[in-house]
């Protein structure tokens, strides 16, 4: 095995050798070159964007720690939660992706040289793990970094980035080896077929860990420790002695691995990679093209749901959601998390710069996401001009499923906050309301207003309407913020009422 490993370890650094030659000589700079010049501009480049980095990872830092300053320890109730299930919300992510299809992807080439090889399997699965953990885990260190300096503002010890980091990095690298050890095992020979369903025991699982008792949660208590500015070293230490058992888990898993079943489940993968070049031209062109071919890809389940009039209309927006069901997630992120941060915010205003982190995430959000089916009926017009409903019905009713999504999860998510019966159901309208403003500024965005050339982008009108509801409630009461919601929701619904396409 380790010979072949070696081999594929070679052809690997080949294709990141060649990406990296693309991007260096979008600077001017020729890593092929041997010239003495070629060299000095090549050490000029990395000292130039290595210090860049640094000096931006230092600002970042110091931005993170001044915005925990101006949220205070108050926080920390919200916070600690998070902290607890956030290695749940890992495995269940990692897990369902890699249960769901093989996790070990091969492109067109990789096909004919590496699974029709007689490669062994363990250096071949070993290989393509090694190339997602290793960036992965990477990644993990400065976002970290960053939430460890975002608690020192919030009160923590000065070591607590520090900390914050190393924990995060092992929690990521163990997540992921985990699920590639359960997704290789899926694959093997010497059992038979799983359930297509499989994949939702891993969200499940989570689901049921992240709901014992805070005693039971390991992995987080280490994180939360983290951010507080404890020693994690033993901690650190158990959780690389994981990432080793779930290192192994994985070659042992890849060593009955069916190759058949791998290229199988690669071809979606491998067509895609044909078109990866498009992504930095036209990356709406990209995404279109990707979700046909995974449209194209599944196999026809269920009917569309009976109706007539409105409730056709309802059923067909259910339907093209339940075909793409990573779009219903979205909707969850907004209601679980995002609306009701802001709305807490309402509840317990913490000031003027304060209100900056619940405006920035209502403004990057991905409100794009919310309007799945209004944005494929704005994008054909054909389709457009023969159904018989105005911008604002169509725009309501194609992002009904979202609504109700999040109406549902933000109701649950004001039920966990400890606050009395009254101030849970105007927070739970107020999120409401703040989920139908990021629809209709996100609709805004696909249509034109008459008399202007371009339509009004949701960088402006999000931060507009959040920015008024947030200030409408530190100057008065939760109720008031939610009626002057209600207020810029009647305005942006005329706005696109009467806007075109």
């Amino acid at each position: 095995m380790v010979h072949d490993l070696r081999l594929l370890v070679w052809l690997r650094w080949r294709h990141a050798w060649a990406r990296a030659d693309y991007w260096a000589s979008l600077a001017g700079a020729d890593l092929s070159s041997a010239s003495v010049s070629e060299r000095i501009y090549l050490f000029y480049l990395a000292l130039l964007f290595g210090g860049w980095s640094l000096v931006m990872m230092a600002a970042a830092s110091n931005g993170a720690a001044t915005v925990g300053a101006d949220i205070g320890q108050s926080a920390w109730g919200a916070l600690a939660p998070m902290a607890l299930v956030f290695p749940s919300v890992l495995l269940a992510a990692f897990g369902a992706r890699a249960l769901r299809s093989s996790p070990v992807k091969l492109t067109f080439s990789d096909i004919a040289y590496v699974g029709a090889s007689a490669l062994d399997t363990r250096a071949v699965a070993l290989s393509s793990c090694l190339r997602e953990v290793i960036p992965a885990s990477l990644a993990a260190v400065p976002l970290g970094f960053l939430a460890g300096s975002l608690a020192v503002g919030m009160g923590s010890a000065q070591t607590a980035p520090a900390a914050t980091a190393a924990v995060s990095a092992a929690l990521v690298s163990a997540s992921l080896l985990l699920a590639w050890a359960a997704g290789l095992a899926r694959l093997r020979t010497d059992h038979r077929e799983w359930h297509p369903l499989v994949w939702l025991a891993a969200p499940l699982l989570a689901l049921v860990f992240a709901l014992l008792p805070p005693a039971f949660h390991w992995p987080g208590a280490a994180l939360l420790l983290a951010l507080q500015g404890g020693a994690v070293a033993g901690h650190v230490i158990v959780l690389t002695l994981a990432v080793g058992i779930s290192l192994w888990l994985v070659v042992f898993a890849a060593g009955r691995m069916d190759m058949i079943a791998v290229i199988e489940e690669s071809a979606l993968y491998a067509q895609l990679q044909v078109f990866r070049p498009l992504r930095l031209y036209d990356s709406a062109a990209y995404a279109d093209i990707v979700r046909r071919k995974r449209l194209a890809s599944r196999r026809p389940k269920g009917h569309l749901l009976g109706g007539s009039g409105v409730f056709a209309f309802v059923a067909r927006a259910l339907v093209s959601h339940v075909r793409q069901p990573r779009s219903l997630a979205f909707p969850v992120i907004w209601g679980a998390a995002i609306l009701p941060y802001i709305a807490a915010q309402v509840i317990h205003p913490p000031g003027l710069i304060g209100f900056f982190p619940a405006v920035f995430l209502f403004t990057a959000g991905p409100s794009r996401q919310l309007l799945h089916v209004f944005q494929q009926d704005i994008d054909r017009p054909s389709l457009r001009q023969i159904l018989p409903l105005g911008n604002l019905r169509l725009l309501l009713i194609d992002s009904l499923p979202a609504l109700t999504i999040i109406a549902v999860t933000s109701g649950v998510a004001m039920g966990v906050f400890d606050l009395s019966a009254k101030t849970r159901v105007l927070g739970w309208l107020l999120c409401l309301l703040l989920g139908m403003v990021a629809v209709l500024c996100g609709g805004l965005e696909c249509l034109r207003m008459p008399r202007l050339r371009a339509p009004i982008g949701y960088g402006i009108s999000a931060p507009f309407s959040v920015c008024i509801v947030l200030y409408a409630g530190a100057a008065g009461s939760l109720a008031v913020a939610c009626v002057v919601a209600a207020a810029v929701l009647a305005i942006l619904g005329l706005m696109v009422r009467f806007s075109r396409e």
